[in-house]
């Protein structure tokens, strides 16, 4: 059996969905009642026994071990057991269905009688089926022990340590300290004394535990004792747990039962003669002696000098383990640090890449808050490792927090959110008094008392608590007594728990969201965790590659800080490069991390975890669509809809939203997860419109522990094959073509096998969804005949699959078989022909059917009407133009590309029989000839419908009445409105007259007759407007153009909480209004403006017009003919611009002016991009044009402006990329005094530059990593500023080899990759420099070179040369021997004699290189397409997607 992980969760959920099985099975006569209520017994006797378990994996008191293959077994039968009865009565439920479309009486029937009488008509193969399946449960139930505290071991050590343990943390403050306890742990004990007692006491967050482990790693304390064991005890003081786990540590033996009284036995035989340490942290236990006898019991035993080490808060704790030990105990009492050590200890916890962060939480902190409000929260929210603990302790510990605060309190919290045992500790942190206090009523009143008039700062570390007001309640309650200005800080990987805070606070919470770290500051991460000596000149090639490892690894601090760990002590290349190709991984105990990220798992809800799971099926980076990912888990099975459960798990129903069917729920599972931190929402900008699009992603850690977790249920096959997937897979993806076809040899043995008995392929019986991806990566997708017919066989055996997603194409015979899936839900095909869609029709089960492209021109679509679940129905219009009855299918929920068809009012008046529908697209309205028409789409009715969109074709002069689309009003819960192509002269008048209130999203295009549309400001829900190709339109508003030129108007605003405006292609649209402070995203495009929009002013609460900030990020202006300033408007108001990080200005050809300042006061600016301002004139400024925190700068080109920008570059640190684009006014690139501040840049770009003769200083720039110089013609002569350079790069790219003669380029080494770019006068490479990058050098390309005649003789010494590409180079005759490392190469353009000669197998060279594993040789051919425009590179080197330059000579 392949290794699997113990599928508690997908157990549990089996147990639960079992028990409504039996009860169906029940109702259609599969089972008596007397053996029905025997299964349901033992069913929740099962489901309890997962449940504990479960429940002490949450706790963290035991871990799953591995010493038991056999339950993971055990569970998975029992899953597959419950499989089949679901599976058995789905086939019930199929020939119901099936009878239903044959014979429209037998729905009179179903409908009537089959409800009332449960059992009739089940054919008797059904029945039997469903009756031994339900015989083979009770079998697996009989024979298996679902006991599983054999599968669960204690905790080990590690997973108790502080994640600065890991990461290499240190300790100051705290040396005699230090000293003092070793000195008593390692001195001598006089006769008689076995065990003795020794306590740091001290307040939360003071460092006991950590100085506790910095003593545990002293060599002369583990040379004092035969075992030191950590024992992790916190407010459970279980005796039990505590003695298997001591035992264990002893005998390094996990597979002991549970503790019992023979566990203290062996405990106590084991310990005999042995000096031990016993280091118990955190322990809180006081009042029970009992307790602490029958602890201390079996270690009386021990060798005279054994000790007891405890952590504790409260001295009383010592007292009771000196009273159980019969020995006085010695105390130490930890107070709070000195001045100096404060600041030594801020110092050394060196925050990377977090200093923003810091600010932003110490300027809450210390902020004045208005008059009345009550204590008030703020959050630090990131996944495990993001270092929230470590930046919460560094700004509790900062004099301005201090000073701030008449009390800080540390309160880590954990998944036990014990209000009384906080209460307890707050009251005692502030009055430095033990509390006799035993009821949570005193205690309360208590600290409600001792808080009174004081300013407090509560800090709550690592909090999980998201569903129990009233937990919440109890622990704020005493804080409403506080002093104005009070807070709480508080850290969490989940963002439901920032809002339950703030609605148990009553008052908006502040979030504050860890990701990981860029690459700059992970890689100082990593710098500072290594030996002092990877600073020198011996190891710079080193730490070249640990560049490349820090990329690979991401920006996960604590892994960071993990691998730095390994790699400082192994300080070989060899060692660095395994890292590099196989992943930290390979290398490092993952068990230090995953068991944090595990924690996050294990306290999801049973359908969340079921979910998560399954998102291990999809790559890495994978780009997850909300409806979509919801769509896939409700047909795999995952959900099913039961609405009495959705408060049970955390689901936050909202007005919007009803939850009314299973994909609903879906969604909102979907939101759980990302308040969950487990989804992360991205933006991505479309290349061809420039949209922004919203999509989520899992972090690399995440998709690593969903793999982990997933194991036995989900698999995903990627480079391989299918022998090493377990039979018991539910979950299947494949990631592209070639693994199908590699894996097709396995499915042809497995076929052959099963041929003799004429029987399908049936290994992976229990499959349930099925992925095979579409690779764009591959030159075609379609699959061979004798791979198909294998991907046929297999499809024929899979027979339970609930999911199939086929991105694959030109299937002739794969679905030959598909009929014969009856439990489908979703069903993907990227092609299919005519004869497959009438079996598709008969998959009575169906709920999802998308298809991309039908083969024939029309499709007969009589069938599709048994089709009685479908939900959602995406096809090509040439089925969807034939479906005459659409009202027949009743289910429908999502319609796309609905066409309506002229003279053919029946056809849309099926739609009104709908009433379920949630996203409709209607197209072609033009075809719509009367208003009755219209109505009886019965649109407004439909109030479940969340998306719709209308759309006429502008192409056909048709009349419009405008009381048509008055007429396709829909209900006021629209969210999505999209309305193309509608030629009439006026907006519809229920937009503007009958708000939609709940309307989100509104999208306006090729509307051209309007002239003037409404301010919209009645929409107060709208998020994203678009207003795109509205070639009439003169204003937004109903003022007139005077007013709007004059001053900023009321009737002139847009929605007051918009996040996105996109505003393109209305050229005659000379103004836009203000926009709100709300808008995040503005993007203007070909609009006839002649200043930008200022920032809406006016305010319901009367605020000052100074206090109001704008959440602008993204400002995107392209093609504004009439702009010719940025001095007034929105640029004008940079004060009020805190968030703007994105500024980019294109193609603005009257453009002469920047704001008065510049861009100074955009402190927030991180990209700055000017393409094609040709006429814009210098600002003479003191300090010059920029601030420092821009990192991306692209400069293309930009009139007077080119050169006052690059001298403006000094000292700017933050600075990443620079891109230089057709900038003829620059001669000269800034002094070394400018590029040797620039600490940060690591890529420039510089291309078609004609008057550029010298590259300046940049040979300063010791950050730079990727450098691309091309179409530059005069620099190839001209001489640097510098004799050498400072750089180490991992990419160069130019178009003149002659540049890698002169400095800087000429001092180069370390130099992996080398790309020259269609250098024709290029005859051969420059020996001597690629000699002195031979260590690095693992590529060079060579693109167009017509001159070259051969390769350097000495490149065979080029040891870590990988990839060789030559393009178009007929002149060369023969190569040189090649290095041996060399794995891939390629040579296109050669003459036709070369060819021969390196034929494989039989030319004359073809020795030469038989040793490479890729080799592609091909002649030149007038057929082969070779550009001449060498800046076409410059597109790739600029690392922007979205930007293409054509550069026409």
């Amino acid at each position: 059996m392949a290794k699997v992980e113990l599928p508690l969760s997908g157990a549990k959920k089996a147990a639960e969905v079992a028990m409504s099985l039996v009860d169906k099975a029940y109702s259609l006569g599969g089972l008596a009642d007397d053996r029905r209520q025997l299964l349901l017994q033992k069913l929740r006797s099962i489901h309890e026994n997962l449940d504990r378990a479960e429940g002490q994996l949450i706790s963290g008191s035991f871990v799953l071990n591995q010493a038991h293959d056999r339950m993971p077994r055990v569970l998975f039968r029992f899953w597959n057991a419950v499989d089949e009865i679901d599976d058995a009565i789905d086939e019930i439920d199929y020939h119901r269905f099936e009878a239903s479309a044959s014979n429209p009486i037998s729905k009179f029937v179903e409908r009537n009688v089959i409800s009332k009488l449960g059992r009739f008509a089940i054919p008797k193969s059904n029945l039997k089926r469903l009756r031994k399946a339900i015989g083979r449960l009770a079998d697996v139930m009989h024979e298996s022990n679902f006991d599983l505290s054999r599968a669960l071991s204690a905790a080990h050590n590690y997973e108790r340590y502080p994640s600065w343990v890991a990461a290499g943390g240190g300790i100051f403050g705290r040396d005699r300290e230090k000293e003092e306890i070793v000195r008593w742990l390692t001195k001598y004990e006089a006769e008689g004394d076995r065990l003795s007692v020794y306590g740091v006491v001290g307040m939360a967050g003071v460092g006991k535990t950590s100085l506790a482990y910095i003593v545990r790693q002293d060599p002369r304390v583990l040379a004092s004792f035969h075992f030191v064991v950590w024992v992790p005890v916190s407010v459970d003081f279980s005796t039990d747990a505590m003695a298997r786990l001591i035992l264990e540590s002893i005998s390094s033996d996990s597979s002991r039962p549970p503790a019992s009284s023979s566990t203290y036995v062996e405990l106590s035989r084991a310990l005999r003669y042995l000096k031990v340490l016993l280091i118990l942290d955190d322990v809180w236990e006081d009042s029970n002696p009992v307790k602490w006898n029958t602890f201390v019991a079996p270690l009386q035993v021990c060798k005279e000098g054994s000790k007891i080490l405890l952590t504790t808060r409260m001295k009383s704790v010592v007292d009771m383990a000196a009273t159980a030990t019969g020995a006085s105990a010695e105390c130490m009492i930890l107070s709070d640090f000195d001045e100096d050590d404060r600041l030594m200890l801020l110092k050394s916890r060196n925050n990377f890449g977090r200093d923003r962060e810091k600010e932003q939480i110490m300027q809450w902190l210390t902020k004045d808050i208005a008059e009345g409000d009550p204590v008030s929260v703020c959050a630090v929210v990131g996944m495990a490792g993001m270092g929230k603990t470590t930046l919460a302790k560094i700004v509790c510990h900062e004099p301005r927090v201090l000073a701030n605060f008449n009390a800080v309190v540390w309160l880590p919290v954990s998944v036990d959110f014990n209000t009384e045992a906080m209460a307890r500790v707050m009251l005692e942190s502030i009055t430095g008094k033990r509390t006799a206090y035993s009821s949570m009523y005193l205690l309360q009143n208590s600290l409600t008392d001792t808080l009174r008039y004081r300013k407090v700062l509560l800090i709550l570390d690592d909090v999980w608590e998201d569903s129990n007001t009233d937990k919440w309640e109890a622990l704020v309650a005493p804080l409403r007594v506080c002093k104005k200005g009070s807070r709480i800080l508080l850290t969490t990987r989940m963002q439901s728990v920032v809002n339950m805070a703030a609605t148990a606070t009553g008052v908006a919470a502040e979030c504050l969201k860890l990701d990981d770290l860029d690459e700059d500051d992970s890689l100082m991460l990593l710098k500072s965790r290594l030996p002092s000596q990877v600073d020198s000149e011996d190891y710079d090639n080193l730490m070249l590659i640990g560049e490349q490892i820090v990329k690979k690894i991401g920006g996960c601090p604590l892994v960071t800080s993990l691998v730095a760990s390994w790699l400082g002590s192994h300080m070989e290349t060899h060692h660095w490069n395994t890292v590099l190709q196989r992943g930290w991984q390979h290398i490092i105990e993952k068990g230090i991390i995953f068991e944090s990220f595990r924690l996050s798992y294990y306290c999801l809800h049973t359908e969340l975890q079921a979910c998560f799971r399954y998102c291990s099926l999809f790559p890495k980076g994978y780009k997850f669509n909300k409806k979509e990912l919801a769509k896939m888990w409700t047909g795999s099975g995952l959900i099913r809809f039961s609405s009495s459960k959705q408060e049970n798990i955390g689901l936050q129903k909202t007005k919007y939203v009803d939850l009314s069917n299973a994909e609903d729920v879906g969604e909102e599972y979907f939101d759980a997860l990302a308040r969950k931190s487990f989804f992360c929402c991205m933006l991505e900008t479309e290349s061809s419109s420039g949209d922004q699009k919203e999509y989520f992603v899992l972090h690399d850690l995440l998709h690593d522990l969903a793999e982990l977790v997933s194991r036995g249920e989900c698999a995903r096959v990627d480079g391989g094959d299918l022998s090493n997937v377990w039979e018991g897979i539910r979950h299947l993806s494949i990631a592209d073509c070639c693994d199908l076809k590699v894996t097709s040899r396995y499915l042809e043995e497995a076929s052959r096998n099963n041929s003799l008995n004429n029987e399908p392929h049936t290994r992976f019986q229990f499959l349930r969804s099925l992925i095979i991806e579409f690779s764009l990566g591959q030159n075609t997708e379609s699959l061979d005949q004798n791979t198909e017919l294998v991907l046929g066989e297999f499809l024929k055996g899979s027979t339970c699959l609930r999911l199939l997603y086929l991105g694959v194409s030109s299937m002739f015979h794969a679905l030959d078989n598909i009929s014969s899936l009856t439990h489908l839900r979703y069903l993907f095909l990227l092609s299919c022909h005519e004869s497959h869609l009438h079996k598709v029709f008969k998959l009575y089960h169906l709920q999802v059917f998308k298809l991309e492209y039908f083969t024939a021109k029309e499709a007969d679509c009589t069938e599709i009407y048994n089709l009685c679940c479908l939900h959602c129905l995406h096809v090509p219009d040439s089925i969807s133009s034939n479906i005459r009855q659409i009202g027949r299918l009743t289910s429908l929920q999502e319609v796309h590309g609905f066409q309506a068809v002229e003279n053919d009012g029946q056809r849309l008046k099926a739609l009104g029989n709908l009433r379920s529908l949630y996203q409709l697209s209607l197209r072609n309205l033009q075809n719509v000839s009367n208003v009755k028409e219209a109505m009886e789409i019965k649109l407004k009715n439909k109030y479940h419908m969340k998306f719709l969109s209308l759309s006429w074709n502008r192409k056909l002069k048709v009349h419009q009445d405008d009381r048509i689309i008055d007429n396709l009003e829909p209900s006021k819960e629209i969210r999505g409105l999209h309305i193309h192509g509608y030629d009439g002269v006026k907006l519809p008048f229920w937009i503007e007259k009958s708000p939609l209130i709940h309307l989100v999203s509104l999208e306006l295009e090729y509307c051209m007759k309007w002239k003037s549309l409404p301010s919209l400001q009645e929409l107060n829900s709208l998020k994203h407007l678009k207003l795109e190709n509205l070639f009439q339109l003169e204003c937004i508003g109903t003022v007139l153009e005077q007013q709007l030129e004059a001053s900023e108007a009321d009737n002139a605003f847009l929605p007051p909480f918009l996040s996105t405006l996109i505003v393109r292609w209305c050229p005659n649209l000379k103004q836009l209004p203000a926009i709100p402070c709300t808008l995040e995203r503005l993007i203007i495009k070909h609009v006839h403006l002649a200043v930008l929009p200022k920032i809406q002013q006016q305010y319901t609460d009367q605020r000052e017009s100074t206090s109001v900030k704008s959440h602008l990020g993204l400002m995107q202006i392209e093609s504004c003919a009439r702009l010719t300033s940025l001095g007034e408007g929105l640029l004008e108001q940079q004060e009020q611009l805190h968030s703007l990080t994105t500024l980019v200005v294109r193609h603005c050809a009257r453009l002469h002016h920047l704001p008065k300042g510049g861009f100074t006061g955009l402190h927030c600016l991180k990209s700055l991009e000017i393409v094609s301002c040709p006429i814009l004139k210098d600002v003479k400024i003191g300090g010059g044009l920029l601030l420092t925190p821009l990192k991306n700068l692209e400069l293309n080109p930009c009139g007077d402006i080119d050169v006052s920008i690059l001298m403006s570059l000094q000292n700017m640190v933050t600075l990443r990329r620079l891109i230089l684009f057709n900038c003829s006014n620059i001669e000269k690139l800034p002094s070394v005094e400018v590029f040797g501040t620039l600490g940060n840049l690591n890529n420039v770009s510089i291309a078609r530059c004609k008057s550029l003769v010298s590259l300046g200083g940049l040979g300063a720039v010791a950050s730079l990593r990727t450098l691309s110089i091309l179409c530059c013609d005069k620099l190839s002569v001209s001489q640097s500023e510098q004799d050498c350079c400072s750089f180490k790069l991992q990419k160069l790219r130019t178009d003149h080899v002659a540049l890698l003669l002169v400095e800087p380029l000429k001092s180069l080494r370390y130099t992996r990759e080398l790309h020259i770019c269609d250098d024709y006068a290029m005859e051969s490479l420059p020996e001597e420099w690629l000699l002195q990058n031979a260590i690095s050098l693992h590529s060079i390309e060579i693109g167009v070179a017509k001159s070259l005649r051969s390769l350097p003789s000495d490149i065979e010494k080029l040891r870590s040369l990988e990839s060789l590409q030559i393009e178009r180079a007929p002149l060369i005759q023969s190569l040189p021997q090649l290095p041996a490392s060399l794995r891939k190469l390629r040579i296109r353009g050669c003459d036709p004699e070369f060819l021969k000669c390196y034929e494989r197998d039989v030319g004359s060279d073809w020795g030469k290189i038989a040793h490479i594993a890729s080799v592609d040789i091909k002649a030149y051919s007038e057929g082969m397409d070779y550009g001449d425009d060498r800046s076409q590179y410059f597109v790739s080197s600029t690392s922007n997607p979205y930007r293409h330059f054509v550069v026409i000579d």
